[in-house]
């Protein structure tokens, strides 16, 4: 990936995320070296609308961690393994309605075709900026929730501590799963 298509992944960055949250160029290019074809982006008019970077790791490993925070190592994704058995989907940012939407469906399209070889589910980690309490009934209507479970993914748990220095879900993740279908 060129320099240029970096500093336009950092733009939507920038535009999806709060300050506390957005990943610097530097983390952007760090997982860009651990993982380049976890990168995946929408482009309109030569420019990046949208983007999802996917680390691997081994699903056990999944299961022993708690959160977003725990399962990336804060975001830098220094755990990745390139034989790892399924996908962890570290994040999706857009700054154009609906490109994200577009995004993930076209993604999920080619992974299951079988481009990641050996991957046999894809983990997501959801923050719920609608969630009150653990106990709220909004999760399942939260527009995050709802974009996933539109493309099959079911809920594995909730997760308290699971994005720390997020406010506006109260710290809650969603850990969040689907098969590939190849």
């Amino acid at each position: 990936m060129k320099e240029e298509q970096l500093m336009q992944i950092l733009e939507v960055e920038k535009a999806s995320w709060d300050t506390d949250l957005e990943a610097t160029l530097d983390l952007i290019k760090e997982r860009y070296k651990i993982h380049p074809k976890g990168y995946w982006v929408t482009v309109e008019n030569q420019k990046i609308v949208s983007f999802i970077y996917f680390m691997r790791l081994n699903e056990k490993d999944i299961e022993k961690k708690q959160g977003w925070d725990e399962i990336t190592s804060q975001g830098t994704c220094r755990e990745h393994n390139e034989e790892g058995d399924v996908l962890f989907g570290v994040t999706l940012s857009s700054n154009k309605a609906n490109a994200g939407n577009f995004l993930i469906k076209e993604t999920l399209k080619m992974i299951d075709q079988g481009f990641y070889i050996g991957v046999k589910k894809i983990y997501a980690c959801c923050r719920i900026p609608t969630l009150k309490e653990k106990k709220d009934l909004t999760i399942e209507k939260d527009p995050t929730v709802k974009l996933f479970k539109q493309h099959n993914f079911e809920i594995v748990k909730l997760e308290k501590n699971g994005y720390k220095k997020d406010v506006s879900s109260l710290g809650y993740s969603l850990l969040m799963s689907r098969n590939v279908y190849e």
